[in-house]
């Protein structure tokens, strides 16, 4: 899904969609073949990337969320979960993500010599959220 990003960002979106394509047809061979609880929950984060890429959104956030009750990179679940959420229009849970995002960096100390926690919860995914907002703004909603 990765070179399908770097080929949509260069001007690429025909050879952008067959690469997404061919990486989620992987995926779903590997889920026929081996099942879903084969992926680790890395891959089932690339598969729901690769699912978002290829439109299938409600797909994406099924996955994602499975993840998120697993309690797995809560805060970038959150922040991918606010990317479809801008992406099908749904504001409230775009401004809901920004909100914990807010939260997460006034819990940076930025006053001391190296930026120290506040909190033991790392400030993990903020590009996620400013992509969603960005997302939203650019009105590239379903």
């Amino acid at each position: 899904y990765k070179v399908s990003d770097e080929a949509r960002y260069h001007g690429y979106p025909e050879a952008a969609d067959r690469m997404a394509t061919r990486a989620l047809d992987w995926y779903l061979r590997q889920i026929a073949e081996s099942g879903r609880e084969a992926l680790t929950r890395d891959d089932r984060w690339s598969y729901a990337y690769t699912l978002r890429l290829t439109g299938q959104l409600e797909e994406a956030r099924a996955v994602l969320v499975a993840l998120k009750e697993e309690g797995w990179r809560v805060l970038e679940i959150d922040g991918a979960l606010g990317v479809l959420a801008a992406m099908t229009g749904d504001r409230d849970e775009v401004e809901r993500v920004v909100r914990v995002y807010v939260r997460q960096r006034e819990s940076v100390d930025i006053t001391a010599p190296t930026p120290q926690l506040r909190t033991a919860t790392p400030p993990a995914g903020a590009k996620v959220a400013c992509l969603a907002r960005n997302a939203e703004k650019l009105g590239q909603t379903a």
